[in-house]
């Protein structure tokens, strides 16, 4: 080991601290999903309800077209 290595106790203690900012991090990000994701369905269930009340399979509006799926 060179005079100017970091000492592994040291670089251990550094990978940990990253190692908890990122779980910290990816905790964060994985509930900000669950509440947009969770955002997105109610609007796409409203869409759905609307198209449904006006007897329509697609509608297309200035910020794209909205098409309903049919499965068999």
């Amino acid at each position: 080991m060179s005079e100017d290595a970091i000492p592994l106790d040291k670089l251990v203690k550094i990978y940990r601290k990253i190692k908890a900012e990122i779980d910290t991090l990816t905790k964060e990000y994985d509930t900000k999903m669950e509440e947009l994701k969770a955002a997105q369905d109610e609007i796409k269930f409203e869409i759905k309800d609307q198209m449904k009340a006006l007897g329509v399979t697609s509608v297309k509006s200035p910020y794209g077209t909205v098409s309903m799926r049919t499965t068999t």
